[in-house]
This record gives structure tokens, sequence and C-alpha cells, in this order.
């Protein structure tokens, strides 16, 4: 009875605080700053709190969830319905749940498990906001800015010979206690943001900047050792070109000269090691984990062997079949986010990745080119970089899906920036202006109160 009334009382409060806007934080700074701090990851971690709970940009995660929550409507109007294209993701989320209750460690896969609810909690939170183009300025300027941020303090490490061995090996740029290559894809997403901007600014402040920024989160990624991060920017850049007008293709191209001049400014001034590391043509073991993981596949994989549980498994298997070449007695990761989701989530979790990824692009593909640029490079960066990870619980990940589902809302709600006239130059969402002369903007039928 104390529960219920508990409860009643939490609902009473939301209810009542909701229905004050003067109480409510701005939507734009919640993301904005979420997407500032998130490139840091487990470099600014607290002494105390639980593993993937007590790093800042955890904390600060959790406030946007609080944040957010006061921007959900709670009376008077509903909330803008999300894309379809969202519907896949929660649905995975969910049957990941179902599948900690036949998991071979419960205990492994229901930290695991927690972990991602949390992420995605903010994810569905936002999609269920009523986000407007102001808002996903303010987070493109915060993605942007974080990861330039810390970036530049990679690249200073890196040519002042400071960086810090990775499991005892090579010097790579990482965040604190971090993942190389997971440092190197959370650059990924403020990268084609800046890029695009270098080519599209409105003005040449903003494009100077913008290229700057550009060569700093290149020479960041190489100086990572990331190759599978390297491979997602030179596979991504065609797809850029591709979105752009004349004008901004050509800038574009020269934008590219300058991002390699940063790449291999810091390929020769990097730690030594590095040239060998990114020249090799190996998987680094990579495919031997691949092989393992196939065949734990051939009497588990219908359903899954429950979220977070793929290292247990390939341990297992490895040890069971002499046959089996593996990577050695630990507990990998897979390496490969379609392998992962089908080992520990089955046919219907691969079904459901492959169809949040296939809903989201063709929402993006029926925006403008200016406005549908940046995100989908975004998306196409994400999913090949995952060839060689497996990062479906990692915050960048959920910040790409959160960014591109809130340009398509953007769009769909509050109309599209019109086409630029011929010769002249686009411009993204970020730096659209706001004279009513150049923005056409669709009126919703009904009229809805401003958050």
């Amino acid at each position: 009875m104390r529960l219920v009334l508990a409860a009643g009382a939490l609902v009473a409060a939301a209810y009542a605080i909701g229905s004050l806007p003067r109480f409510r934080p701005p939507l734009r700074v919640l993301l904005a700053v979420y997407a500032f701090v998130l490139p840091f990851g487990s470099a600014l971690t607290l002494a105390e709190g639980p593993a993937g709970f007590n790093t800042v940009s955890s904390l600060v995660g959790a406030a946007v969830c609080g944040g957010l929550l006061l921007h959900v409507p709670l009376r008077g109007w509903r909330a803008p319905a999300p894309p379809g294209a969202s519907l896949p993701w929660l649905l995975l989320v969910g049957w990941a749940g179902l599948t900690t209750l036949w998991a071979p460690s419960f205990e492994l896969s229901s930290q695991a498990f927690l972990v991602l609810f949390s992420l995605v909690a903010l994810y569905a939170l936002a999609i269920h906001t009523p986000i407007q183009a102001r808002d996903v300025r303010w987070l493109e300027i915060g993605v942007v800015a974080g990861a330039t941020l810390h970036a530049a303090r990679g690249v200073y490490l890196g040519l002042t010979n400071q960086l810090q061995q990775v499991d005892g090996k090579l010097p790579r740029f990482s965040t604190e206690g971090g993942d190389p290559n997971i440092t190197a894809a959370t650059f990924l997403l403020p990268l084609f943001l800046a890029l695009w901007w270098s080519g599209h600014a409105t003005t040449l402040a903003r494009r100077t900047a913008a290229l700057t920024a550009s060569g700093v989160l290149v020479a960041a990624i190489v100086l990572t050792g990331s190759r599978g991060g390297l491979v997602a920017v030179v596979v991504t850049l065609p797809f850029l070109l591709g979105q752009a007008d004349r004008r901004g293709r050509w800038r574009l191209t020269a934008a590219t000269l300058v991002l390699v001049l940063a790449a291999a400014t810091a390929f020769v001034a990097g730690p030594p090691g590095l040239q060998s590391h990114l020249s090799q043509a190996s998987s680094t073991g990579r495919t031997d984990i691949w092989v393992v993981g196939l065949t734990a596949c051939q009497d588990g994989c219908w359903v899954g062997h429950g979220w977070g549980n793929f290292g247990l498994i390939y341990r297992e298997t490895w040890l069971s079949d002499l046959a089996l070449t593996g990577s050695g007695d630990k507990t990998w990761a897979p390496h490969n986010i379609l392998l992962g989701t089908l080992v520990e989530t089955g046919l219907v979790g691969v079904l459901l990745l492959v169809l949040g990824f296939a809903l989201l692009v063709r929402e993006l593909l029926r925006l403008p080119r200016h406005v549908r640029a940046a995100p989908l490079c975004a998306l196409v960066a994400l999913m090949a970089s995952n060839v060689f990870l497996s990062n479906v619980g990692f915050k960048y990940f959920w910040l790409t899906l959160l960014y591109a589902t809130a340009v398509v809302m953007v769009s769909r709600r509050e109309g599209e920036v019109e086409p630029a006239p011929p010769g002249g130059v686009a411009r993204p969402l970020a730096f659209a202006p706001s004279s009513p002369a150049r923005v056409h903007v669709v009126r919703p039928t009904r009229q809805e109160p401003d958050p």
C-alpha cells in the first residue's frame, strides 16, 4: 500500500511540475550539454559508483533524462508522434531484455541490459518531446564542440609523445580506460557534421572554424590507431560529396585535401609503431573470433544466447572445439554488430536491427539533400565502423540515432528548409537562416502550444 501511495505521489508531482513550463529546463540546453560531455566518456570518471554509471557523461545523461521528462506532454495535448523508424529500435531493446530470461549468465545479461536500457531511455524520451529546429542546431553544436575539444587534447598528447600504451602495447589515443576503436567511432558524427559545414556554412569564418575542427578530428582518429574508424571515414566521404551542390562539392573536395594533410601529419608524427599498426593487412584476430561466433550459432541463434553473453559463449565454444583457432582463452567481444546481435538476440534481433537502419535511411532519403546530408553520412559511417565493432550498448551509437531521428522529426513537424537557388549555397539545419523570406515553414493543421 505504501508503494502504491509513493508511486501515486511521484506521478502527481511529475504531472504538476510538467504543467508549469517555467520550471522546464530548455530542451536545447539539455541535448547540447549531453552531446558536449559524451565524447569524454570514461576520461571523467568518479571514484565511487557502479561500473558503467560512474562517469560524468552518465550522470549528465541521468540529469538530462529527468529534464526531458518535464518536456513530455502530460496534459492538454498529445506528444508528437516519433517516426516509424524508431519502432524497430525500441522493439530490439525489449527483445534484448527478454533474452536475459534464458541467458547462461543472468548476472552478465542483466547488467548489460541495464546499461542498454539507460541509454535507450534517453533516446525514447527525446523522440517523444516537441523537438524544434533550434534544439537540433544546439545539439549539432554541442556534438562538434565537445568532440573537437577532446580530439585536440588527443592530438596534443600524440604530438608530444604523451599517449599511454593500450593493453601494454602500442601507445594510442583513447578515452582513459577505454577502447581506442570506440574513441575513433565517437568522432565520426562530429566529423561529418563539421565537414559538411566546411563546405556549406554561410560565412568564411564559420567554414574556416568547421574545417579546422574537421582536421583535428581526423588527426585524432589516426592517433587512435583504429583502422575501422579510418575505413568508415574513407567509405563515407563519397556519400558526403554526393549530397553537395556544385559549389559545395568543390569546397568539400578542397576540405578533403586538408583532411589528408592532417591525417598524414598525425601518421608521421605519431608514436613509434603507429605506422606499422595502421599498415597491417591482417584482421588482428577478428576473423578468428567471427568463426567461433558463427560456430556457436549452429545450436542457439534462433532466439539468441542472451544479451551481453557473447564473451561467455565464445569462450565455451572455443574450449569445446579443438579445431577452432580462436583468439585465446578470453571473453572476447564480437567485433561485428551483426554477429554480436545474432549470437545474443538471434534472428529476431538481427531483423529488427537491419529494419531499424533501413527505415531510418529511407526517412532521411525523403528529405532535401542539404538537410539529410550530415545525419545520413553519420549513419553510414556508424554502420561502416560497426563492421569491426559491436557497440549497440554505447552512448555515441544512440546519440547518432537520436540526431538522425530528430532531423526527420523537425523536417516533418516544422517544415523543410527550401533548396538553394541555382548557383546558391544550400544550408544545413545548423546554419539555416531565420529570415521568413528564405525559410518556408509548413504550419501544422492543429496549433500546438510552444514548449
